[in-house]
């Protein structure tokens, strides 16, 4: 009868440390970014809203958006037109003026050394 109890307590044992790995697993698959958002939500919204209709238009030409976690693409998605004119889309290729970003650059490039 012990030895029934003590298996019993083992194999109880094994089966939630099972369990609970295959959580911490499920949790690992969710990217959560900084804003507490997980990676799937945030792409849904940001496709979601700059997704040209025939009835509406975007308040902006183009955008290109990446999300990065140390060297590893998470998301690129590139939206609206380079060239509206001859409807030519954003891609991996379009080139931006540097316009006022580089404000943004010096800015992070002083928090990165922080």
């Amino acid at each position: 009868m012990r030895l029934f109890r003590k298996l019993t307590a083992v194999l109880c044992v094994g089966i939630m440390f099972s369990c609970s790995s295959l959580t911490a697993k499920a949790d690992d698959e969710l990217i959560r970014l900084p804003s507490g958002k997980n990676l799937d939500e945030f792409i849904t919204e940001i496709e979601e809203k700059n997704t040209m209709n025939d009835e509406d238009d975007l308040s902006f030409a183009s955008a290109e958006i990446g999300v990065f976690r140390g060297d590893e693409i998470l998301y690129t998605g590139y939206f609206g037109q380079t060239d509206i004119k001859n409807h030519i889309p954003a891609d991996e290729n379009s080139v931006y003026e540097w316009g006022s970003i580089s404000k943004t650059f010096v800015w992070v490039s002083a928090m990165q050394l922080w």
